[in-house]
Parts: C-alpha cells; structure tokens; sequence
C-alpha cells in the first residue's frame, strides 16, 4: 500500500516518584514504501530528501510532571529532543525539537 511504512515501533513508560512523574516516549517509523512520481515531479527536493533518508527515523520525546495537590499538575514536555527532520507524509515535515510547560487544573 502506498504512503504506509513498512516497520513502526512505539514506545512509552513512565515512572512516578512521590509527587513527581517521569516519562520518555520513543517512536521509529521506517522509509515510506511507494510514492506517486507525481509527488516526486511536483515537490521540489522530495527525492533528493528520500535519498538523503534512506532509513526509518526515530523520535524521542521526554516529560516532567509535579503534582502537588489533587487539583494542580504542571508537567514540563521536550518534543523531538534531538530535533530529527522526518516527516509521516509525503513532503510535510514534522514539528523539531519543541518545549511545552502544560498546566492542568481540576475544579
């Protein structure tokens, strides 16, 4: 099947400690199969970006979360920690390497 990845992993664990959780999520995607030509004709640098790639990608994303009350959890999430270029589309790229401080509150 076209735009379907051959071989996918997916990880995630985390650890709670007290008040505090810490989590890491890992993901690996292998090269896309098949591509239309067209997508190779029409997109500038799509091919020479599939030769460059020949294998999979592996993301890693890492998160921080405190928790002092039954009510309040701030978590501190690291998207892409080593801001890989890959992309689960044809020619659309993935967010890098990206800081999010979320904070969550239970009335």
């Amino acid at each position: 099947m076209k735009y379907r990845f051959r071989s996918t992993f997916k990880f995630d664990g985390e650890v709670t400690l007290g008040k505090w959780r810490i989590g890491a999520e890992s993901f690996y995607n292998s090269k896309l199969e098949a591509l239309d030509a067209l997508f190779l004709l029409i997109i500038p640098g799509l091919n020479q970006w599939r030769i460059d790639n020949p294998g999979g990608n592996w993301v890693h994303n890492v998160r921080l979360a405190f928790t002092p009350n039954e009510h309040l959890k701030a978590t501190f999430i690291m998207g892409n920690i080593l801001n890989e270029e890959y992309t689960i589309r044809p020619a659309l790229l993935e967010a890098p390497r990206n800081i999010t401080l979320r904070l969550d509150y239970t009335f």
